[in-house]
């Protein structure tokens, strides 16, 4: 059946390093065995009952103790401190959407660079260090200034969300200089590109807030055990 499976310069992924010397060695199939492969093996695994809705397999503690680089990845850049038992599906789920919502503004980032150059050029703003939502907040301030954006003084941010807003006074100055803009800019290109990171702010907001509340439960509990007075004998 996997020699069916597989074609002519494909390998088999296989999620240990045993499997890989065994099948190599008795079927003369090529596989490949990494860290990518490992992190697909424990999606596939925690997804498994998504995947496969009939399977009653549970899986072992030395899988559910795992945790994957990406995942690793989020609670290290939000200063989320997990352990691994700690790990569940609504830690997973947030975390997924936390990492989208991060992949989605990546993708879109290289398309505020002509706008940042014109920034610097025209009113002389260094945005080198803005994330992506801060610089497509000045470029839909500039292209539409009747329309409402988020400043720092119009809300606070989540503590964990890197992002910094436009101050009020970043405001004012790309107002006075919006006229200068009016054939540098593609208007209905910024204002898409700020509305799309402007939800996806909001959606990651949303998802870090209910993670970090997921995280701080268990550490709740083991304190209110770990603070309970023993019985004498006990």
């Amino acid at each position: 059946m996997i020699k069916r499976s597989i074609w002519p310069g494909q390998k088999l992924a296989v999620g240990k390093c045993e499997y890989k010397n065994i099948i190599e060695a008795s079927l003369g199939i090529p596989c490949l065995f990494n860290e990518a492969v490992l992190e697909v093996m424990w999606g596939l695994k925690y997804l498994i009952k998504v995947l496969v809705p009939g399977e009653e397999v549970e899986l072992t503690n030395e899988d559910r103790f795992q945790m994957c680089q990406g995942l690793k990845l989020v609670h290290n850049l939000y200063g989320f401190e997990v352990e691994s038992k700690m790990v569940n599906s609504d830690i997973i789920g947030m975390a997924c959407i936390v990492y989208e919502s991060g992949r989605c503004v990546d993708k879109r980032a290289s398309y505020l660079d002509h706008g940042r150059a014109k920034l610097s050029e025209v009113s002389t703003i260094d945005s080198t260090n803005w994330d992506e939502l801060k610089l497509a907040t000045p470029l839909k301030l500039i292209c539409y200034p009747e329309e409402q954006v988020e400043t720092g003084d119009s809300g606070a941010e989540l503590d964990r969300d890197p992002g910094v807003p436009l101050s009020k006074s970043e405001a004012e100055q790309l107002l006075a200089d919006a006229h200068l803009y009016e054939t540098k800019l593609h208007k209905p290109a910024y204002l898409k590109i700020y509305n799309n990171f402007a939800w996806v702010r909001g959606v990651r907001r949303k998802a870090l807030l209910q993670l970090e509340n997921i995280v701080k439960k268990p550490r709740e509990e083991k304190r209110r055990i770990e603070t309970v007075p023993r019985v004498h004998g006990q």
